[in-house]
């Protein structure tokens, strides 16, 4: 279901920066901030920190680099080509570089995206469609969880990928296909997903 797992390049740091001068064309980054700090100062801390990898990509300064908001639109960088992404969670904070395209990313703590099993099967049929409801239901259940956060954050990544914020599943919008989706290497308990259009589609 996934084509590949992806590194998340802690920032900032000597191997992230080196790995941003590298010919790789999809990059996370990610910050840990602590369990008080607020979304806004969260959100502030990943835009500079992308702000700065951007630069790096750009052989620029991060101060030249302008990051773009509307409400109900995904983040853009100056550069159109460049798809930008970020995902704000508990004690961490990513964000992702594709350079040919729209992404999509998300993050979710296991232990705080659904308290019961119950939460787990409604939020799938509501919002993920049969196939993943399917795919929590036989899976044994010490294993549910971290299968309903993987299928929740690849939903959210397709969705970001697309533009479009949460939405009940319409069989009529369920396009997997035109997607490669990465899974995230996250320390526990964080479980996160990357989405970007399929090469090619």
């Amino acid at each position: 279901m996934y084509a590949t797992s992806l590194n998340v390049l802690v920032w900032p740091a000597h191997e992230a920066l080196q790995k941003l001068k590298q010919s790789d064309d999809i990059f996370v980054i990610g910050i840990t901030t602590t369990p008080t700090t607020d979304r806004i100062t969260a959100r502030r801390q990943i835009r500079t920190a992308l702000a700065e990898a951007l630069a790096v990509l750009d052989g620029s300064d991060a101060s030249s680099i302008e990051l773009d908001t509307v409400p109900g639109q995904p983040l853009q960088a100056t550069r159109p080509s460049i798809g930008v992404s970020i995902s704000h969670e508990v004690g961490m904070s990513v964000a992702a570089i594709y350079l040919h395209g729209a992404v999509g990313i998300d993050i979710v703590r296991r232990d705080t995206v659904a308290r019961s099993a119950a939460d787990w099967l409604m939020l799938a049929r509501d919002y993920l469609g049969p196939t993943a409801l399917k795919r929590i239901s036989d899976a044994e259940p010490i294993q549910r969880q971290a299968i309903f956060a993987t299928e929740w954050t690849a939903q959210e990544a397709r969705l970001k990928c697309r533009g479009l914020g949460l939405i009940e599943w319409d069989a009529a919008r369920e396009s997997i296909t035109e997607f490669d989706l990465h899974s995230l290497v996250l320390p526990l308990p964080w479980i996160g997903m990357l989405a970007i259009e399929k090469r090619g589609a």
